[in-house]
């Protein structure tokens, strides 16, 4: 009664009339740019106080990386070769969905809870400004942004009324951030921390280890910046150096190759409007220079073009229904020459790339592109190397979210806590038949398949006894029977056919040597026995 009650009062916080109060913001950037030598500056400020445990407790701010909203926009954003592999990983990593299993203290199934915690996970993310997302929604971008950025920061939002409670989840940019450390250690700063009276806290008056729009962080509006403890804010970062609380984008490691392919696309973009086609050279010995430019500048507006060749739009300095070529006008004797166009050969040069690009992706190029020189041999390998990624991916996610699960169970229950196991997984919702779950063993699948096979071709007409079923599938009968109350066994023949004439006989006993020999005795002595009679 005490969970349900509970439960009750949580769909109170999901309806509309309880709205979410996040306190991170998506603030707009101010229009004037900034100049390198404006660039954001790392600085340490030191508190120390009095301390029970420590002398002095200290405390340093550490600037985000400067580079990662710009790295997000340039190589994700903006470049589909980069944004295509982190996207097919996301799908890759979040394509079974999740699984949240209870049990509570005696080991038992808590299904009520179950469903508490899969209503709040299916209602829990705010996304593009709307409530009410599944808690998928969110798994589902964190592979690529815990990659691309680095750092991903989730505030756990609260209500009004009550802050430190768990309504629901909302991603906020990480560039945004300044993060409070222990002098000289990377240990964010722990909400009961001795800090100095004057380290920023939380509403709730908790030692903050985060800060949002801080004042040295540019770029924004001068409202009052946002802070946050540890423990409202879910930090997920990728590959941290020693020392670091921040983690490394993938692109810091590819950008050069990134932005040189990028040119190389651009250049054969020129090369093709300038020299992929023919290049006419008009000339008369008449024509002053004078002459010969005015003859250009005339027909810009015409048929032909003196620019770069196929010119469809004025953003390109040419006009509709121009033809392809380059069209040149010089003083000389009257006279038309041709010159072949041609491109400079860049496939190599892209190729290596694209090798060097697709060596930091979680997914191997032939999910994406240039896989015309790849056979099974080279794809197997990368097949299994994507699939382990994928792996550790999801168990990644599974230790960063169940916590937040535990603690959720923690503010529906009746008490403090919740006394039991909640466990959450990204994998396909269990099925009730233990043969139609992906995690059933393939081996005991085809033992339980070949055994029925046989079985049946016996021509045996009593059915295989429940705990035959049970070995073959690979569970406890008895621990079935008690979990879902079932009085007997479900397979167990009922009383009325169980009679001697449905009752197989015992096997045969395996005969031995002396049993042989014996029984040629009695044949011995019968055949005497014949033949005295007669």
């Amino acid at each position: 009664m005490e969970l349900r009650r509970s439960l009750r009062e949580h769909l109170e916080q999901l309806s509309p009339s309880t709205t979410p109060a996040p306190r991170g913001e998506h603030r707009q950037a101010k229009t004037t740019e900034r100049k390198d030598s404006e660039g954001i500056i790392s600085w340490v400020l030191g508190y120390s106080t009095p301390s029970p445990s420590t002398d002095a407790v200290q405390a340093e701010q550490r600037d985000a990386p400067a580079t990662i909203a710009e790295n997000w926009q340039n190589y994700y954003n903006d470049f589909a070769l980069t944004r295509a592999p982190l996207h097919l990983f996301n799908e890759a990593v979040t394509e079974p969905g999740y699984k949240i299993r209870v049990e509570n203290a005696s080991g038992e199934r808590d299904r009520d809870m179950e469903d508490a915690l899969d209503l709040w996970a299916s209602n829990c993310v705010i996304h593009a400004g709307e409530l009410g997302h599944d808690l998928r929604k969110l798994l589902g971008s964190l592979p690529s942004k815990r990659r691309g950025k680095g750092t991903v920061l989730v505030e756990k939002v609260g209500t009004e009324q009550d802050p430190d409670a768990t309504v629901a989840l909302m991603s906020l940019e990480p560039s945004t951030f300044k993060i409070h450390t222990r002098e000289r250690q990377p240990i964010l700063i722990q909400p009961g921390d001795d800090v100095d009276s004057d380290h920023p806290r939380s509403p709730t008056g908790k030692a903050a280890a985060y800060t949002q729009y801080h004042e040295d962080v540019p770029g924004h509006d001068d409202k009052d910046p946002i802070h946050f403890a540890t423990d409202d804010i879910i930090k997920l970062t990728y590959d941290a150096d020693d020392g670091e609380v921040w983690g490394t984008s993938l692109f810091d490691a590819v950008s050069d190759r990134v932005d040189a392919l990028k040119q190389k696309l651009d250049d054969r973009d020129f090369a093709i409007r300038q020299t992929g086609y023919p290049h006419r050279i008009y000339s008369s010995d008449s024509w002053s220079q004078q002459e010969a430019e005015a003859y250009a500048e005339a027909h810009m507006g015409g048929e032909v073009s003196s620019e770069y060749g196929p010119e469809d739009d004025e953003d390109r300095g040419g006009e509709q229904n121009s033809f392809a070529g380059r069209v040149d006008f010089v003083p000389n004797t009257v006279k038309v020459q041709v010159e072949e166009g041609s491109v400079p050969d860049l496939e190599g040069a892209i190729r290596d790339d694209v090798e060097q690009i697709f060596s930091v992706m979680p997914v191997g190029k032939y999910q994406i592109a240039y896989a015309d020189d790849l056979n099974q041999f080279v794809v197997d390998p990368q097949r299994e190397r994507d699939q382990e990624a994928v792996d550790s991916e999801r168990r990644y996610l599974e230790r960063k979210f169940e916590p937040i699960l535990v603690e959720k169970a923690d503010q529906l229950a009746s008490g403090d806590r919740y006394d039991g196991d909640v466990s959450f997984s990204i994998e396909p919702p269990e099925d009730e038949n233990p043969l139609r779950r992906e995690s059933f063993p393939d081996e005991n699948l085809q033992a339980f398949a070949s055994a029925w096979k046989a079985y049946k071709e016996s021509g045996a007409e009593q059915d295989l006894p429940a705990e035959a079923f049970a070995e073959f599938a690979g569970f406890d009968l008895e621990a079935k029977q008690e979990e879902y109350e079932w009085e007997s066994d479900p397979l167990e023949m009922p009383d009325e056919q169980d009679s001697p004439e449905n009752t197989p006989p015992p096997p045969a006993a395996e005969s031995s040597e002396d049993d042989a020999r014996d029984e040629l005795n009695e044949m011995d002595i019968d055949d005497e026995r014949e033949e005295f009679e007669v």
